[in-house]
Protein backbone atom coordinates (compact mmCIF):
# COMPACT_ATOMS: atom_id res chain seq x y z
CA UNK A 1 0.00 0.00 0.00
CA UNK A 2 3.25 2.17 -0.58
CA UNK A 3 4.23 4.15 -3.59
CA UNK A 4 7.98 5.45 -3.64
CA UNK A 5 8.50 8.59 -2.16
CA UNK A 6 4.66 10.19 -3.30
CA UNK A 7 1.57 10.35 -1.91
CA UNK A 8 -1.70 8.79 -3.46
CA UNK A 9 -4.93 10.69 -2.80
CA UNK A 10 -8.39 11.16 -4.85
CA UNK A 11 -10.78 13.84 -3.82
CA UNK A 12 -14.03 15.06 -5.85
CA UNK A 13 -16.52 17.56 -4.98
CA UNK A 14 -20.75 17.88 -5.36
CA UNK A 15 -22.58 20.86 -5.82
CA UNK A 16 -26.04 21.57 -7.42
CA UNK A 17 -26.86 24.79 -9.53
CA UNK A 18 -24.82 26.04 -12.41
CA UNK A 19 -21.29 25.88 -12.56
CA UNK A 20 -18.17 27.53 -14.17
CA UNK A 21 -15.03 26.01 -15.90
CA UNK A 22 -12.36 24.76 -13.57
CA UNK A 23 -8.52 26.80 -13.95
CA UNK A 24 -5.90 25.74 -16.63
CA UNK A 25 -4.86 22.15 -16.11
CA UNK A 26 -1.31 20.66 -16.46
CA UNK A 27 -3.14 17.33 -18.13
CA UNK A 28 -3.13 17.36 -22.28
CA UNK A 29 -6.58 15.77 -21.64
CA UNK A 30 -8.17 18.81 -20.11
CA UNK A 31 -8.26 22.42 -21.61
CA UNK A 32 -10.08 25.27 -19.75
CA UNK A 33 -9.96 28.60 -19.53
CA UNK A 34 -8.00 30.15 -17.09
CA UNK A 35 -10.16 31.61 -13.81
CA UNK A 36 -9.20 34.24 -11.30
CA UNK A 37 -10.28 33.17 -7.83
CA UNK A 38 -11.55 36.10 -5.68
CA UNK A 39 -9.77 37.02 -2.73
CA UNK A 40 -12.47 38.84 -1.16
CA UNK A 41 -16.58 39.16 -1.58
CA UNK A 42 -17.44 41.64 -4.28
CA UNK A 43 -19.27 44.83 -3.62
CA UNK A 44 -22.74 43.51 -2.19
CA UNK A 45 -22.12 40.31 -0.95
CA UNK A 46 -20.21 38.65 1.35
CA UNK A 47 -18.11 35.31 2.69
CA UNK A 48 -20.69 33.03 3.75
CA UNK A 49 -18.34 29.95 4.53
CA UNK A 50 -14.35 30.14 4.19
CA UNK A 51 -11.78 27.41 5.55
CA UNK A 52 -7.97 26.76 5.24
CA UNK A 53 -8.30 23.92 7.28
CA UNK A 54 -6.02 25.74 9.67
CA UNK A 55 -7.70 25.00 13.13
CA UNK A 56 -8.18 21.43 12.79
CA UNK A 57 -6.26 18.28 14.54
CA UNK A 58 -3.12 17.70 12.33
CA UNK A 59 -4.09 14.18 10.67
CA UNK A 60 -7.47 14.46 11.70
CA UNK A 61 -10.41 12.38 9.83
CA UNK A 62 -13.32 13.93 11.41
CA UNK A 63 -13.37 17.66 11.50
CA UNK A 64 -16.43 19.15 12.32
CA UNK A 65 -18.49 20.89 11.19
CA UNK A 66 -17.25 19.26 7.67
CA UNK A 67 -19.12 16.09 7.07
CA UNK A 68 -16.07 13.52 5.38
CA UNK A 69 -17.54 10.41 3.76
CA UNK A 70 -15.81 7.09 2.97
CA UNK A 71 -17.98 5.39 0.47
CA UNK A 72 -15.53 2.90 -0.92
CA UNK A 73 -13.74 2.50 2.56
CA UNK A 74 -11.09 0.99 1.07
CA UNK A 75 -7.44 1.35 2.52
CA UNK A 76 -5.40 4.23 1.18
CA UNK A 77 -1.81 4.56 -0.47
CA UNK A 78 0.98 6.44 1.79
CA UNK A 79 4.12 7.53 1.22
CA UNK A 80 7.82 5.59 1.55
CA UNK A 81 10.67 7.41 3.83
CA UNK A 82 7.49 9.54 5.82
CA UNK A 83 5.29 7.85 8.31
CA UNK A 84 1.51 10.16 10.06
CA UNK A 85 -1.32 8.99 11.81
CA UNK A 86 -4.12 7.30 10.22
CA UNK A 87 -1.49 6.43 7.19
CA UNK A 88 -2.68 3.80 4.53
CA UNK A 89 -5.94 3.36 6.95
CA UNK A 90 -9.43 3.89 5.20
CA UNK A 91 -10.65 7.37 4.49
CA UNK A 92 -12.17 10.06 2.86
CA UNK A 93 -10.53 13.39 3.57
CA UNK A 94 -7.60 13.80 6.21
CA UNK A 95 -6.37 16.98 7.51
CA UNK A 96 -2.32 17.05 6.70
CA UNK A 97 0.66 18.92 7.85
CA UNK A 98 3.44 17.97 5.78
CA UNK A 99 5.43 19.57 8.69
CA UNK A 100 4.52 17.48 11.51
CA UNK A 101 5.30 13.75 9.58
CA UNK A 102 7.72 11.81 10.49
CA UNK A 103 10.11 12.99 9.70
CA UNK A 104 8.80 16.65 8.68
CA UNK A 105 8.39 16.98 4.71
CA UNK A 106 9.80 20.32 4.68
CA UNK A 107 12.12 19.33 1.78
CA UNK A 108 9.65 18.78 -0.46
CA UNK A 109 7.95 21.60 -2.56
CA UNK A 110 5.13 19.31 -4.09
CA UNK A 111 3.51 18.77 -0.65
CA UNK A 112 3.74 21.99 0.81
CA UNK A 113 0.06 23.73 1.69
CA UNK A 114 -1.15 26.97 -0.37
CA UNK A 115 -1.19 29.13 2.07
CA UNK A 116 -0.94 28.20 6.14
CA UNK A 117 0.58 24.92 7.62
CA UNK A 118 -2.50 22.53 6.78
CA UNK A 119 -4.70 21.50 3.84
CA UNK A 120 -7.57 18.93 3.08
CA UNK A 121 -5.93 16.08 1.57
CA UNK A 122 -7.66 12.94 -0.20
CA UNK A 123 -5.72 9.79 -1.01
CA UNK A 124 -6.16 7.20 -3.20
CA UNK A 125 -7.58 4.13 -2.72
CA UNK A 126 -6.13 0.50 -2.54
CA UNK A 127 -8.92 -1.23 -4.46
CA UNK A 128 -9.68 -2.86 -7.40
CA UNK A 129 -9.23 -0.06 -10.31
CA UNK A 130 -7.33 2.16 -7.39
CA UNK A 131 -10.86 4.05 -7.62
CA UNK A 132 -11.69 6.63 -5.16
CA UNK A 133 -15.39 7.87 -3.71
CA UNK A 134 -14.60 10.19 -0.92
CA UNK A 135 -16.80 13.53 -0.14
CA UNK A 136 -15.91 16.51 1.59
CA UNK A 137 -19.01 18.42 2.60
CA UNK A 138 -19.91 21.96 4.20
CA UNK A 139 -22.09 22.56 7.14
CA UNK A 140 -25.15 23.21 5.79
CA UNK A 141 -25.68 26.88 4.59
CA UNK A 142 -28.30 29.58 4.35
CA UNK A 143 -28.58 32.50 1.92
CA UNK A 144 -28.02 33.80 -1.29
CA UNK A 145 -25.19 31.54 -2.87
CA UNK A 146 -22.97 33.70 -5.83
CA UNK A 147 -20.07 31.49 -6.01
CA UNK A 148 -17.50 28.57 -4.98
CA UNK A 149 -13.78 29.15 -4.84
CA UNK A 150 -10.97 27.07 -4.14
CA UNK A 151 -7.35 25.95 -4.61
CA UNK A 152 -6.34 22.89 -5.38
CA UNK A 153 -3.41 20.52 -6.36
CA UNK A 154 -2.56 17.00 -7.86
CA UNK A 155 0.46 15.84 -5.82
CA UNK A 156 2.14 14.50 -8.64
CA UNK A 157 1.90 13.26 -12.30
CA UNK A 158 3.90 10.39 -12.10
CA UNK A 159 0.12 8.55 -11.97
CA UNK A 160 -3.05 10.03 -13.24
CA UNK A 161 -3.88 13.55 -12.43
CA UNK A 162 -6.49 14.15 -9.25
CA UNK A 163 -10.42 14.53 -10.15
CA UNK A 164 -13.55 15.75 -8.47
CA UNK A 165 -16.96 16.96 -9.18
CA UNK A 166 -18.71 19.80 -7.42
CA UNK A 167 -22.76 19.02 -6.11
CA UNK A 168 -25.14 20.46 -4.34
CA UNK A 169 -27.91 19.01 -1.64
CA UNK A 170 -30.76 21.48 -0.75
CA UNK A 171 -32.24 18.19 1.69
CA UNK A 172 -29.37 15.69 3.04
CA UNK A 173 -25.69 14.99 3.02
CA UNK A 174 -26.35 11.61 1.56
CA UNK A 175 -24.49 11.32 -1.70
CA UNK A 176 -27.81 10.42 -4.08
CA UNK A 177 -28.98 14.14 -2.99
CA UNK A 178 -26.15 15.77 -4.54
CA UNK A 179 -26.48 17.51 -8.11
CA UNK A 180 -23.65 17.47 -9.82
CA UNK A 181 -22.98 21.18 -11.10
CA UNK A 182 -18.98 20.58 -12.54
CA UNK A 183 -18.29 19.59 -15.93
CA UNK A 184 -18.85 16.05 -16.99
CA UNK A 185 -17.64 13.49 -16.32
CA UNK A 186 -14.92 15.36 -13.52
CA UNK A 187 -12.40 17.86 -13.50
CA UNK A 188 -8.92 17.19 -13.77
CA UNK A 189 -6.28 18.85 -11.33
CA UNK A 190 -2.99 20.67 -12.17
CA UNK A 191 0.36 19.84 -10.69
CA UNK A 192 0.36 22.91 -8.83
CA UNK A 193 -1.98 24.94 -6.91
CA UNK A 194 -4.36 26.03 -9.55
CA UNK A 195 -7.67 28.14 -8.41
CA UNK A 196 -11.20 26.86 -9.20
CA UNK A 197 -14.56 29.17 -8.86
CA UNK A 198 -17.81 27.68 -10.03
CA UNK A 199 -20.84 30.05 -10.42
CA UNK A 200 -23.87 29.29 -7.96
CA UNK A 201 -26.37 30.87 -10.24
CA UNK A 202 -27.20 33.26 -6.97
CA UNK A 203 -30.11 30.63 -5.69
CA UNK A 204 -31.85 31.06 -2.44
CA UNK A 205 -32.23 28.57 0.22
CA UNK A 206 -30.42 26.29 2.20
CA UNK A 207 -28.06 24.20 0.73
CA UNK A 208 -24.49 21.57 1.34
CA UNK A 209 -22.23 21.74 -1.11
CA UNK A 210 -19.54 18.91 -1.74
CA UNK A 211 -16.05 18.32 -3.12
CA UNK A 212 -16.32 14.16 -4.57
CA UNK A 213 -13.12 12.96 -5.09
CA UNK A 214 -13.52 10.19 -7.92
CA UNK A 215 -9.92 10.04 -8.89
CA UNK A 216 -8.70 6.99 -10.21
CA UNK A 217 -4.83 5.38 -10.01
CA UNK A 218 -3.24 8.95 -8.72
CA UNK A 219 -1.34 9.76 -5.80
CA UNK A 220 -3.52 12.25 -3.52
CA UNK A 221 -5.42 15.70 -4.07
CA UNK A 222 -4.68 18.72 -2.18
CA UNK A 223 -7.33 21.13 -1.21
CA UNK A 224 -6.73 25.11 0.50
CA UNK A 225 -8.04 27.86 1.19
CA UNK A 226 -11.83 27.74 0.37
CA UNK A 227 -14.67 30.53 0.08
CA UNK A 228 -18.34 30.38 -0.75
CA UNK A 229 -19.44 34.05 -1.59
CA UNK A 230 -23.25 35.53 -0.91
CA UNK A 231 -25.83 37.16 1.14
CA UNK A 232 -26.38 34.74 4.38
CA UNK A 233 -29.87 34.42 4.51
CA UNK A 234 -31.77 36.63 7.79
CA UNK A 235 -33.18 33.98 10.00
CA UNK A 236 -35.43 34.90 12.78
CA UNK A 237 -37.24 32.07 13.71
CA UNK A 238 -36.76 29.28 16.44
CA UNK A 239 -36.62 25.93 15.18
CA UNK A 240 -39.66 23.48 16.07
CA UNK A 241 -38.85 19.86 18.03
CA UNK A 242 -41.21 17.18 18.43
CA UNK A 243 -40.98 14.51 21.05
CA UNK A 244 -41.88 11.08 20.14
CA UNK A 245 -42.40 8.61 22.68
CA UNK A 246 -42.59 4.55 21.98
CA UNK A 247 -43.30 1.90 24.41
CA UNK A 248 -46.01 -0.78 25.50
CA UNK A 249 -49.04 0.81 26.96
CA UNK A 250 -52.52 -0.37 28.89
CA UNK A 251 -54.74 2.85 28.38
CA UNK A 252 -52.20 5.54 29.16
CA UNK A 253 -49.92 3.71 31.30
CA UNK A 254 -47.00 2.63 29.80
CA UNK A 255 -46.43 -1.22 31.05
CA UNK A 256 -42.66 -1.14 30.19
CA UNK A 257 -39.76 1.37 29.59
CA UNK A 258 -40.49 4.08 26.86
CA UNK A 259 -37.55 5.06 24.43
CA UNK A 260 -38.10 8.95 23.78
CA UNK A 261 -36.69 10.46 20.70
CA UNK A 262 -36.29 14.13 19.95
CA UNK A 263 -36.45 15.49 16.27
CA UNK A 264 -35.70 19.04 15.87
CA UNK A 265 -36.30 20.75 12.48
CA UNK A 266 -35.28 24.78 11.10
CA UNK A 267 -36.14 25.45 7.52
CA UNK A 268 -33.25 28.48 7.29
CA UNK A 269 -30.11 27.73 8.97
CA UNK A 270 -30.35 24.40 10.34
CA UNK A 271 -30.75 23.58 13.76
CA UNK A 272 -27.52 23.42 15.94
CA UNK A 273 -28.44 21.38 18.84
CA UNK A 274 -31.19 20.35 20.96
CA UNK A 275 -31.77 20.13 24.72
CA UNK A 276 -33.36 17.90 27.39
CA UNK A 277 -34.19 16.97 30.97
CA UNK A 278 -35.72 14.49 32.44
CA UNK A 279 -37.63 15.19 35.57
CA UNK A 280 -35.60 18.18 36.98
CA UNK A 281 -32.43 16.45 36.18
CA UNK A 282 -28.99 17.46 34.61
CA UNK A 283 -29.91 19.34 31.27
CA UNK A 284 -28.11 17.61 28.67
CA UNK A 285 -27.36 17.75 25.48
CA UNK A 286 -29.72 15.13 23.11
CA UNK A 287 -27.32 12.87 20.67
CA UNK A 288 -30.08 10.11 20.03
CA UNK A 289 -32.70 8.23 21.17
CA UNK A 290 -32.68 7.40 25.23
CA UNK A 291 -34.65 4.86 27.56
CA UNK A 292 -36.82 5.36 30.89
CA UNK A 293 -37.32 2.67 32.89
CA UNK A 294 -38.51 3.23 36.19
CA UNK A 295 -41.99 3.21 37.71
CA UNK A 296 -44.00 6.48 37.92
CA UNK A 297 -44.80 9.58 36.31
CA UNK A 298 -42.02 11.48 34.51
CA UNK A 299 -41.81 14.26 32.35
CA UNK A 300 -38.93 15.62 29.56
CA UNK A 301 -38.31 18.92 28.96
CA UNK A 302 -36.99 19.99 25.62
CA UNK A 303 -36.24 22.66 23.07
CA UNK A 304 -33.58 23.60 20.11
CA UNK A 305 -31.48 26.49 19.03
CA UNK A 306 -30.47 27.29 15.47
CA UNK A 307 -27.46 27.90 13.59
CA UNK A 308 -28.82 31.48 13.95
CA UNK A 309 -28.97 31.69 17.43
CA UNK A 310 -32.46 31.23 17.85
CA UNK A 311 -33.35 29.24 20.75
CA UNK A 312 -37.44 27.83 20.99
CA UNK A 313 -39.31 27.91 23.42
CA UNK A 314 -38.84 24.71 26.14
CA UNK A 315 -41.83 22.50 25.32
CA UNK A 316 -42.91 19.51 27.94
CA UNK A 317 -43.57 15.94 27.66
CA UNK A 318 -45.21 13.68 30.35
CA UNK A 319 -45.71 10.10 30.82
CA UNK A 320 -46.43 7.59 33.74
CA UNK A 321 -44.78 3.78 33.55
CA UNK A 322 -46.14 0.87 35.82
CA UNK A 323 -44.60 -2.54 35.19
CA UNK A 324 -47.38 -5.15 35.36
CA UNK A 325 -45.16 -7.33 37.04
CA UNK A 326 -44.84 -6.83 40.99
CA UNK A 327 -42.20 -8.28 43.34
CA UNK A 328 -42.15 -9.45 46.80
CA UNK A 329 -39.31 -10.91 49.15
CA UNK A 330 -40.08 -12.85 52.24
CA UNK A 331 -38.16 -14.87 54.74
CA UNK A 332 -38.87 -17.72 57.30
CA UNK A 333 -37.26 -20.91 56.23
CA UNK A 334 -35.07 -19.47 53.32
CA UNK A 335 -35.82 -16.75 50.91
CA UNK A 336 -39.81 -16.87 49.01
CA UNK A 337 -40.09 -14.47 46.00
CA UNK A 338 -42.98 -14.12 44.44
CA UNK A 339 -43.41 -12.84 40.93
CA UNK A 340 -47.39 -11.57 40.08
CA UNK A 341 -48.41 -10.19 37.10
CA UNK A 342 -50.56 -7.36 37.74
CA UNK A 343 -51.60 -7.19 34.27
CA UNK A 344 -54.01 -8.35 31.08
CA UNK A 345 -51.32 -9.96 29.43
CA UNK A 346 -48.77 -12.84 29.69
CA UNK A 347 -45.34 -12.03 30.58
CA UNK A 348 -42.14 -13.65 29.49
CA UNK A 349 -40.38 -12.69 32.46
CA UNK A 350 -36.38 -13.41 33.35
CA UNK A 351 -35.15 -13.13 36.98
CA UNK A 352 -32.25 -13.30 38.84
CA UNK A 353 -31.88 -13.75 42.60
CA UNK A 354 -28.35 -12.65 44.02
CA UNK A 355 -27.68 -12.86 47.92
CA UNK A 356 -24.69 -11.35 49.03
CA UNK A 357 -23.38 -11.32 52.73
CA UNK A 358 -23.44 -13.41 55.24
CA UNK A 359 -24.29 -16.62 53.37
CA UNK A 360 -22.13 -19.83 53.88
CA UNK A 361 -24.64 -21.62 50.96
CA UNK A 362 -27.07 -21.01 48.64
CA UNK A 363 -26.01 -19.82 45.18
CA UNK A 364 -27.88 -17.24 42.58
CA UNK A 365 -30.75 -18.64 41.15
CA UNK A 366 -31.61 -16.87 37.75
CA UNK A 367 -34.09 -18.35 34.49
CA UNK A 368 -36.94 -17.26 32.78
CA UNK A 369 -40.51 -18.29 33.62
CA UNK A 370 -43.87 -17.38 31.29
CA UNK A 371 -46.44 -15.40 33.78
CA UNK A 372 -50.19 -15.77 32.92
CA UNK A 373 -52.53 -12.88 32.56
CA UNK A 374 -53.25 -12.38 36.48
CA UNK A 375 -51.19 -15.25 37.56
CA UNK A 376 -48.10 -15.46 40.13
CA UNK A 377 -44.98 -17.60 40.17
CA UNK A 378 -42.86 -18.39 43.03
CA UNK A 379 -39.51 -19.29 43.65
CA UNK A 380 -37.84 -20.49 46.98
CA UNK A 381 -34.09 -20.48 47.90
CA UNK A 382 -32.50 -22.31 50.80
CA UNK A 383 -29.91 -20.72 52.79
CA UNK A 384 -27.35 -21.44 55.68
CA UNK A 385 -25.79 -18.35 56.97
CA UNK A 386 -25.56 -16.48 60.24
CA UNK A 387 -25.13 -12.22 59.54
CA UNK A 388 -26.82 -9.95 57.55
CA UNK A 389 -27.63 -10.57 54.04
CA UNK A 390 -28.59 -8.48 51.47
CA UNK A 391 -31.30 -10.41 48.87
CA UNK A 392 -31.33 -8.32 45.44
CA UNK A 393 -34.33 -9.71 42.51
CA UNK A 394 -34.44 -8.62 39.17
CA UNK A 395 -37.09 -9.20 36.46
CA UNK A 396 -38.86 -7.46 33.45
CA UNK A 397 -36.81 -4.56 34.01
CA UNK A 398 -37.29 -3.68 37.44
CA UNK A 399 -35.31 -4.84 40.57
CA UNK A 400 -36.34 -4.47 44.74
CA UNK A 401 -33.37 -4.72 47.46
CA UNK A 402 -34.34 -6.53 50.58
CA UNK A 403 -32.54 -6.70 53.94
CA UNK A 404 -32.62 -9.42 56.11
CA UNK A 405 -30.74 -11.68 59.35
CA UNK A 406 -29.76 -15.04 58.79
CA UNK A 407 -29.73 -17.56 61.51
CA UNK A 408 -28.21 -21.13 59.62
CA UNK A 409 -31.65 -21.89 57.35
CA UNK A 410 -33.78 -19.23 58.73
CA UNK A 411 -34.42 -15.62 57.11
CA UNK A 412 -35.53 -12.99 59.73
CA UNK A 413 -36.69 -9.53 59.36
CA UNK A 414 -36.51 -8.89 55.86
CA UNK A 415 -36.98 -5.07 54.98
Amino acid sequence: MWKPSFFKIGFVVALSLTMIMPLSSASPQASHPAITLPQQASSGSSIIFQDGFENYTDFALDFPPWTTLDIDGSPTFGMDYYDWPHEGEPQAFIIFNPSTTTPPMTGIPDAQPHSGSKYAAAFNDDNTGDANNDWLITPQLYGTFTSLTFWAKTYSNLYNLERFQIGVSTTTTDPSAFTIISPSPYVLVPTSWTPFTFDLGSHYGKYYIGIHCCSTNSWFLMIDDLQIIGEPGQDITPPVTTCQLNGTMQGDIYTHHVTVTLKATDEKSGVNYTKYQLDGGVIKTYIGPFTVFPDGTHTITYYSVDNAGNTETSKTATFTIQHQLKITIKGGLGVTVTLQNTGTTALDVAWRIELTGHVLSGSLKENTTTIAAGGQYKIKDQILGIGKTTITVSADEISKTATAKIWLFFVLGVS
